[in-house]
């Protein structure tokens, strides 16, 4: 049974969008910052489609992300006929070892409200050897038998790295 003073009528309209975004959320994911040398900016895409019967004039807002040059988006603005696409290429070129997030808002037809908003997301990270563990713990093993452990080294943003080993002398012999 209802309740007195809980319903409320409710009443909605269906609008068919303007404009078509695939992806409104583009992630960069890890992009890795070597000093010393020059970074060139990671690239995505990004389609913009005119679903609607009239051609439209859409346009990027990209005062917030021109101050810090660690996002861009070109063309930041254009003109869609009916039915078409057009592809935007957003980048991302960190300057620090930090996360990154940045909202541009999308206006249509020279409105100064957005329609959408765009998120474009990354994380910058130094590059550095890892391992899979943190110590390594031999086997306990009768005397005369050799105990072997395995472990895995991670590189995590190098481009070529060659490792080199020296094993300690032992003790015993």
């Amino acid at each position: 049974k209802p309740l007195e003073g809980l319903q409320r009528p409710v009443s909605g309209e269906g609008l068919k969008p303007r404009l078509l975004i695939e992806p409104s959320l583009v992630d960069f994911k890890k992009k890795y910052i070597t000093i010393g040398e020059k970074t060139f900016p990671e690239y995505k895409d990004i389609i913009f489609t005119n679903p609607d019967i009239f051609p439209l004039r859409w346009k990027i807002d990209t005062s917030r992300i021109e101050k810090e040059k660690v996002f861009s988006i070109k063309p930041s603005e254009g003109y869609l006929e009916p039915a078409a696409s057009v592809t935007v290429r957003a980048s991302f070129n960190p300057s620090q070892a930090v996360d990154y997030e940045e909202t541009v808002n999308l206006l249509l037809d020279n409105s100064q409200d957005a329609y959408l908003t765009i998120t474009l997301k990354g994380e910058g990270c130094v590059p550095r050897i890892s391992f899979d563990r943190r110590q390594l713990i031999m086997p306990i093993v009768p005397l005369g038998i050799t105990a072997k452990a395995t472990f895995r080294i991670i590189n995590e943003g190098y481009q070529d790295v060659e490792l080199t080993y020296r094993q300690p002398k032992d003790p015993g012999q």
